[in-house]
């Protein structure tokens, strides 16, 4: 969360990848897959690469600009 929250979305990309693929509950790996497919499309923002962004949930941030989302957990 720290990562992501500064703007690090490479080096959050990386370590959630990391979590991920080490997760055997099917649902916490897909929850954590949709965190670094967030990652990755602000990345690709923060890049200038509008065909790399993806995922609907993210399209205000990306086509409209503003901050980027925060990360809650409950």
């Amino acid at each position: 969360m720290e990562l992501f929250n500064a703007g690090a979305y490479w080096e959050a990309h990386e370590e959630l990848e990391r979590i991920w693929r080490s997760t055997p509950d099917d649902g916490e790996a897909e929850v954590i897959q949709g965190l670094i497919q967030a990652a990755a499309a602000l990345l690709h923002r923060a890049r200038g690469n509008q065909h790399g962004v993806f995922r609907r949930e993210l399209e205000r941030v990306v086509v409209h600009g503003g901050p980027p989302p925060i990360l809650r957990l409950r």
